[in-house]
């Protein structure tokens, strides 16, 4: 195994862009008890020197600090050898913030950066023009490493809250499969996966307007306040729906209290399940990627049950039993595979 590789690992750690089967190549490293102690030593030394994030002049400034210090000690070898450990923790440090500056460097070439989120979990990041994402479950956002002098775009499959930097020069564009969002400054929730029948954005404050690929005459504005749902089939309650753009979308707009602290379009954020009239199959598939577990239907018209609830910090097991007070049916778990009878 490579010093190097590692490094190149841990800083990609550090800098929230490992890939899944990267963090299992780091994994493996850290068997071994020397890329442990040396992991345990990064980890420490950046977390209580958050200032080499701040830019790529902060981060040079410190490798060649580092750098100076190794120099200076080096050139005492009495010292050398009675401080030895010393010596080679203030050189890994230094080498390692060089990888962190060469993939930081690297990323700014204008190359897209993807952030994926696993099912039961949730990712934060803050975009190079100070706007904040909120990534849930099983979706992602890619972006780039610094937006362009124009507009600022990003593309999402999933679900995101965007809380999004005010700038008139250059607009906020979201790319998802069944909807484009232009905003200026506003914060919103967007739900776009692939296998739902239907996206949805949420407006939290601010304007955005929507449109809909290959039908760029429909352009609908979003108020404070109001909720615009597109759907792409008649049939939610279907496993495999779908959607077309030349299929007229069916929309719907609504509204909801401002002052709403359950909003369910938003309940995620807090850790919350909440729903309103919707089908068992729609709640099947938000459990699944809140809690990472896989529900299956032995009965396909279970799926077309309808239920109202909001469920704080509960498993899905718990959800399960409170709904099976109001509607006729079992459930069994098998580890994290859930079937519904």
């Amino acid at each position: 195994m490579s010093q190097l590789r590692f490094n190149e690992l841990i800083a990609k750690e550090m800098m929230e862009t490992l890939s899944v089967s990267e963090a299992t190549e780091l994994a493996q490293f850290l068997n071994d008890d020397k890329y442990k102690e040396q992991y345990d030593l990064y980890k420490m030394y950046f977390s209580t020197n958050t200032s080499v994030h701040d830019s790529d002049l902060a981060i040079f400034n410190k490798v060649m600090t580092k750098i100076g210090q190794d120099e200076t000690l080096t050139s005492t070898p009495s010292f050398l050898k009675r401080h030895y450990p010393l010596v080679m923790s203030v050189a890994s440090i230094a080498a390692l913030i060089l990888v962190v500056l060469f993939i930081f460097t690297k990323q700014h070439s204008g190359v897209d950066i993807p952030l994926v989120t696993k099912a039961g979990s949730k990712r934060s990041i803050t975009l190079s023009d100070g706007t904040k994402v909120i990534l849930n479950g099983s979706s992602k956002l890619v972006y780039p490493a610094q937006f362009g002098r124009n507009s600022r775009e990003v593309t999402l499959v999933g679900e995101a809250f965007f809380d999004v930097v005010k700038n008139p020069d250059r607009p906020f564009i979201i790319h998802t499969e069944k909807m484009n969002i232009k905003v200026l400054g506003t914060a919103f929730n967007v739900k776009s996966y692939p296998n739902d029948p239907y996206s949805e954005t949420t407006l939290i404050r601010g304007l955005v307007e929507v449109t809909i690929p290959n039908r760029g005459n429909d352009k609908i504005t979003l108020r404070p306040s109001e909720k615009l749902k597109v759907n792409f089939t008649l049939d939610e309650g279907s496993e495999n729906a779908k959607g077309g753009a030349d299929d007229l979308p069916l929309t719907e707009l609504t509204h909801y209290h401002k002052n709403d602290s359950t909003l369910i379009e938003t309940s995620w954020l807090n850790n919350t399940i909440a729903f309103k009239d919707e089908t068992f199959f729609e709640i099947a598939k938000s459990l699944e990627r809140a809690y990472g577990v896989k529900i299956s239907f032995g009965d396909e018209n279970l799926k077309k049950l309808k239920f109202t609830g909001t469920f704080e910090r509960r498993s899905p097991l718990e959800i399960l039993k409170a709904l099976s007070v109001t509607e006729n049916f079992t459930y069994t778990a098998d580890g994290n595979n859930l079937l519904i009878k």
